[in-house]
């Protein structure tokens, strides 16, 4: 399922990259600003072309209306008025509520694929040369103790040895309560195009994972293993926070960049909707 949805991901990515890494080239909080805008951009102008406006438009104003005849109503304390009001005005609420179907459905696509190129390209900050990423290696309890090899390579240094041991998960560990064991080294990376294939060989397997080197772009983060002796690969890279300060909501997996895109989103989708005088 995992291998799945990173080939999902990675498909994506290949639409997508063309057409957004531009933004790569600014401050972050700038491509956000822009990918924000985007989105409400697609949001509104896809609500344009698959609703009827007129009709909205007519119901908007029923709305309004039967709003004022309802606080008359309550005024006069004229109980049939206000019940049939009340029913006219829950009926409005009903057709305006079925007409959202169709611009939702509209920009699932698009919105999606700003969201992976967001979480592939903008949710972490790529390492500067010469700095060093920890690598990790996650193991189930039985592997506790054994040890574990990364193969060197030509462009790449371990700053803590190419063999470790597995070592029990603590509380202070990403993977606390997910893994049971873990290994990892602090690599430096030199820069260069391809990325380099991080080979780690355990128990008579060799298992890869792509990260790359300083640059503007990352490698997915976290990759899962199918098989018995090795649960999954990591590299610890520091999250995006947007303006400095937006936090993320780990426990219900809320990246910072996705809370400080949808705080941009909402507001400007809002605002666009009556300066376009789209209902």
């Amino acid at each position: 399922m995992m291998n799945m949805l990173e080939a999902i991901n990675d498909a994506v990515l290949v639409v997508a990259d063309p057409l957004l890494n531009w933004m790569l080239y600014l401050p972050r909080d700038v491509a956000l600003l822009i990918l924000a805008l985007m989105t409400a951009m697609v949001l509104t102008v896809i609500r344009l072309f698959t609703t009827n406006q007129e009709y909205l438009g007519r119901c908007k104003q029923d709305r309004k209306v039967l709003k004022k005849l309802l606080a008359d109503a309550k005024r006069r304390g004229d109980r049939d008025a206000k019940r049939r009001h009340r029913q006219t005005l829950g009926q409005i609420g009903g057709v305006q509520l079925m007409a959202e179907g169709k611009p939702l459905l509209g920009s699932i696509l698009p919105i999606a694929l700003l969201a992976v190129w967001a979480f592939g390209r903008l949710a972490f900050i790529p390492p500067d040369p010469g700095e060093a990423v920890t690598f990790n290696a996650y193991f189930s309890a039985p592997r506790i103790g054994e040890r574990v090899h990364v193969l060197p390579q030509e462009g790449l240094a371990s700053e803590n040895g190419w063999i470790q041991r597995v070592r029990v998960v603590t509380e202070d560990d990403f993977a606390y309560q997910i893994f049971a064991g873990m290994a990892s080294w602090d690599l430096v990376a030199e820069p260069r195009d391809e990325p380099y294939e991080i080979a780690v060989r355990f128990d008579g397997g060799t298992f890869t994972m792509a990260m790359l080197g300083p640059g503007r772009k990352y490698a997915n983060p976290v990759v899962f293993v199918d098989d018995p002796r090795l649960e999954a690969m990591s590299v610890d890279l520091t999250e995006y926070q947007p303006f400095g300060f937006v936090p993320g909501f780990p426990a219900i997996l809320l990246q910072p960049w996705i809370v400080g895109y949808l705080l941009i989103v909402v507001p400007m989708a809002i605002v666009l909707k009556p300066v376009m005088r789209i209902h």
